[in-house]
């Protein structure tokens, strides 16, 4: 056998590897295939979101009701919760403001109600690790109540609502630092008229002396 017959026949056996090759060998794998093509979606984290709610909607005047702070999708966790509330001071007085549940350490970096503006500022925070300089994790998200405000109603002026609403410069920040807070919801109280007796009186059919007080 020549060479050029060799050469003739090695040519066509490469030729029809590469033939059975794009036949056969490109074709994917009939495990594979058998799997649907399931699309890619993008996982959405839930927004981190403070609001304020109270278990009495409705109040009279002269009534002492708590309304509470809480914080919704707490993830990742933070480690500093600053409230910056307004009210009305000629409705309501703030009795007191208090750390909730959801920080089982809190540190209360700024407290102050100013009844001239109208304004409640306070921030709580995780406590420092010394060695680390930075801030712990002290949250329990499954207890959402941020903190506590009382507060009493004024027995003496006649309006329909009022309402407590977040400012701008509310703010969650994460253990590291990272701006959180996407929403914030205030709350609207309904106050109904009582009959609102700051001295005591024997009887509504007692004569009163000069002098006394009289609503």
């Amino acid at each position: 056998m020549s060479k050029t017959t060799i050469a003739l026949l090695f040519f066509l056996l490469l030729i029809t590897g590469a033939l059975l090759y794009v036949q056969f060998g490109l074709r994917p794998d009939s495990v594979i295939a058998s799997f649907p093509h399931v699309p890619v979606t993008s996982l959405t984290t839930p927004d981190t979101s403070l609001s304020l709610n109270s278990e009495k909607q409705s109040v009279q005047t002269g009534q002492t009701i708590t309304v509470a702070v809480l914080i919704h999708n707490p993830n990742p966790h933070p480690g500093l919760v600053q409230i910056e509330l307004a009210y009305n001071p000629q409705i309501v007085t703030i009795d007191s403001v208090n750390p909730g549940t959801f920080f089982t350490r809190p540190v209360i970096a700024f407290h102050r109600i100013d009844p001239n503006s109208g304004r409640i500022s306070y921030t709580l925070r995780c406590p420092t690790d010394p060695a680390k300089r930075i801030l712990q994790d002290c949250t329990n998200p499954t207890l959402p109540t941020v903190a506590t405000i009382t507060l009493t109603v004024n027995p003496y002026l006649q309006k329909n609502t009022t309402s407590l609403t977040f400012f701008p410069k509310t703010a969650i920040r994460s253990l590291t630092g990272r701006d959180m807070l996407k929403k914030t919801t205030g709350i609207q109280l309904k106050i109904s008229s009582s009959f609102y007796q700051p001295y005591p009186i024997a009887s509504y059919s007692a004569t009163a002396s000069q002098g006394a007080y009289i609503h």
